[in-house]
C-alpha cells in the first residue's frame, strides 16, 4: 500500500502491508479469500504535519 505524504514539511507516513497466508501481496490486487486462509492487513497512521524541529 502506498505511503501517505506529509503536509507543510511533515515526513511521509509508513506504507501499509497486506499478506495472504504469510505471503506479502502487491500494493493493488483483487482476490478471493477462501475459508481457512488468513488475510492480514497492516494499516499504519498518516503522514506528518509541519517541521518536526
Amino acid at each position: 500500500v502506498s505511503a501517505p505524504w506529509g503536509l507543510a514539511g511533515g515526513d511521509p507516513g509508513l506504507s501499509g502491508m497486506n499478506y495472504l497466508d504469510g505471503q506479502r501481496l502487491p500494493d493493488k490486487i483483487q482476490l478471493s479469500v477462501l475459508p481457512n486462509q488468513v488475510l492480514r492487513i497492516e494499516t499504519p497512521g498518516g503522514g506528518g504535519w509541519g517541521d518536526k524541529d
